[in-house]
């Protein structure tokens, strides 16, 4: 028997007794060691965990349903195969569960946000920790091992962990087509070596073992890692957290290889061969008052996060992007024109497929702009409105870290002459303007008397 919610969910099953939560594993391992076997003797079957839900009896709402979803879509999805995620309805039952080898026990909670916020859309809606504490669930657990990377969830995985270093297995796209046309059967790629990948993520707790594709874009690309040009069905790199720094594996695959990595970089990535992916800095003079600022992967730390002081409205673009060279830059050009008086303030524009930056700034299309708005610590926000100068200083003038702020006449910027100075609230600004002329009014009369 399944609940309702349940039945929305291959993945999910209801468990109302000690009995049939061990017939469930049982289950659940014997279904693992078959799909293995089809694959070719690959010994004993690996580690694997069995995810228990506790839901409260006769909760029936939205908020159930979307949780169910979420920790389904990571049953499903994973290297922890399918139909490995059990609801429970009863106390009594989740307090045995909870002293269970190889079980995960989630609990749910009725808890609903005080301001109503609804939840980001399914799949996989990662819950923030105020309603249901599921992000403490994943740093703990199921985050040992991410089982395929995608570019519009990378930010997610990589900001819900804790961990502080990530190892990345790149699996090529184009050589898994080769052995499917070659056999006619279809190759998965975290099957192949799904044991020692577990096992690595349980010999180094305090790392993220994850699996991407070869196509992967954004700040964990092959390109990224320098990785690209390598012909090898799977290549390697460690991401560190603390440094920013990535450590690409250069030598030719081997879990062995892959082993002796991670242990070199835990006992110090001072030793290890760092790559970051940079265009050559542009010359001082380029970052000038009045210009738009050319960042690059080299100026990034020091021009983005180490300048705190200072607002950036920062677009990402690639360079063979006809709307970026016909809409968006000469709109930027502009903007700093105009803001060439204005030291808080800065424009700048970074190649986004050519250079580094942190996975905060990742998205799912190019163009992109983001407005970092100055503080300690700094805030960060995508800007999302219309791209033409007045639209971009009034959303400045909402979201300035400074009270007021100095803009050059647009008609007039060239020349940088007559710098007006531009409240944040327009009420004031008017205020200020009809004082100024009264006082003016007042003066010419004294002196007509």
């Amino acid at each position: 028997m399944r609940s309702a919610a349940a039945q929305n969910y291959p993945g999910c099953t209801l468990i109302r007794s000690f009995v049939e939560y061990e017939a469930f594993k049982a289950g659940t391992m014997e279904r693992i060691r078959k799909a293995e076997m089809g694959k070719g003797d690959m010994g004993a079957p690996p580690p694997d965990f069995v995810m228990v839900a506790f839901l409260q009896p006769g909760v029936n709402d939205p908020l159930k349903a979307r949780w169910l979803g979420a920790v389904a879509h990571l049953s499903t999805s994973s290297v922890f195969h399918k139909n490995n995620l059990a609801v429970v309805e009863d106390r009594t039952l989740m307090a045995q569960l909870r002293r269970e080898p190889n079980t995960v026990a989630i609990e749910y909670a009725r808890r609903y946000h005080a301001d109503g916020v609804p939840f980001r859309s399914w799949p996989p809606a990662f819950l923030p920790t105020e309603e249901l504490e599921l992000a403490g669930f994943l740093r703990s657990n199921v985050l040992s091992i991410v089982p395929e990377l995608a570019a519009n969830l990378a930010h997610d995985w990589w900001s819900l962990t804790s961990k502080p270093a990530m190892v990345l297995v790149y699996f090529d796209v184009n050589w898994l087509k080769r052995v499917q046309r070659a056999t006619g059967k279809k190759v998965n790629p975290t099957t192949e070596f799904r044991g020692e990948l577990v096992a690595l993520a349980q010999r180094h707790p305090d790392m993220l073992v994850a699996i991407a594709s070869t196509m992967l874009e954004g700040p964990f690309s092959l390109r990224s890692v320098d990785l690209a040009d390598v012909q090898d069905e799977y290549r390697v790199a460690i991401f560190d957290r603390a440094s920013h720094q990535k450590f690409p594996l250069r030598d030719d695959f081997s879990m062995a290889l892959m082993e002796n990595f991670v242990k070199d970089f835990k006992r110090g990535a001072s030793a290890l061969e760092s790559y970051m992916l940079s265009q050559p800095p542009p010359r001082p003079e380029a970052n000038s008052p009045g210009r738009v600022y050319t960042i690059v992967g080299k100026t990034f730390e020091q021009i983005v996060n180490q300048e705190t002081r200072k607002d950036i409205l920062l677009t990402l673009y690639r360079h063979n992007d006809q709307d970026t060279q016909r809409r968006v830059a000469p709109q930027m050009v502009r903007l700093a024109q105009v803001l060439a008086y204005e030291e808080r303030i800065v424009v700048a524009m970074l190649e986004a497929t050519l250079n580094e930056y942190p996975v905060e700034f990742t998205s799912e299309s190019l163009p992109a702009v983001f407005f970092r708005k100055a503080g300690n610590p700094p805030t960060l926000e995508r800007y999302t409105e219309e791209l033409d100068l007045d639209t971009m200083l009034a959303f400045l003038r909402r979201k300035s870290s400074s009270p007021a702020f100095k803009v050059l006449d647009s008609s007039k910027a060239e020349g940088k002459r007559n710098v007006r100075l531009v409240k944040r609230k327009p009420e004031q600004a008017e205020k200020q303007a009809s004082e100024k002329k009264w006082r003016s009014r007042s003066r010419n009369k004294k002196d007509e008397l």
